[in-house]
């Protein structure tokens, strides 16, 4: 079985993001190899999401905006190359005032969830791949009403110099640097607005 096919799901919705977890597979598409990529701990990749978050659910022209979403979103992540089986979860409750972001396991039921590698997640916070081509190419995964969190990606475009500014702030100039250069037919991370229901 090629990368390409050990893919869990494709990105369209799913009526519960809760049920039975299914077996573990990961779809390394588009992700180079360890060797060639700056390499992040499990507690590196937690520091990153609690300091970034705080500085997006802080922000005037993004946290309350967030809050209006209402629901509970889960990310997880996997790089089987640097962290084996282990993957990382956030949860994130838009619908607390203040937001409430957990890392690691919890009992939370979430309403979406997202699955992806750490290098895509990071690609797309750098503007590098936009949500909806990681979704039709299975490098993100999504499970649950997906139209929901599209709503978001308007709400979080001033987020992404916020990325940046996390990276610079924890030390990790060589993540910042990567990847180096666009690479030939490399999409920009622009999303279409969402259409109206």
């Amino acid at each position: 079985m090629s990368d390409e096919e050990k893919i869990a799901g494709a990105g369209a919705e799913a009526s519960d993001p809760g049920e039975a977890k299914e077996k573990k597979v990961y779809n390394l598409s588009g992700v180079p190899p360890a060797a060639e990529r700056p390499g992040v701990s499990i507690e590196q990749m937690y520091s990153i999401c609690t300091t970034f978050s705080e500085k997006i659910f802080n922000n005037p022209a993004v946290g309350p905006k967030l809050k209006t979403a209402g629901m509970v979103l889960r990310m997880e992540y996997y790089d089987p190359e640097n962290w084996g089986e282990v993957e990382p979860e956030v949860t994130i409750e838009f619908g607390k005032d203040p937001i409430e972001m957990h890392t690691g396991p919890c009992d939370i039921e979430p309403k979406a969830v997202l699955r992806m590698h750490s290098d895509i997640a990071h690609r797309f916070w750098m503007q590098r791949i936009s949500m909806m081509v990681a979704l039709a190419r299975r490098q993100m995964v999504a499970k649950g009403p997906i139209s929901q969190v599209m709503r978001l990606l308007p709400i979080i475009k001033p987020s992404y110099p916020l990325y940046k500014d996390t990276l610079k702030e924890l030390g990790l100039l060589e993540l910042l640097a990567y990847p180096a250069e666009k690479a030939a037919g490399e999409e920009a991370a622009e999303e279409p607005a969402p259409q109206s229901e």
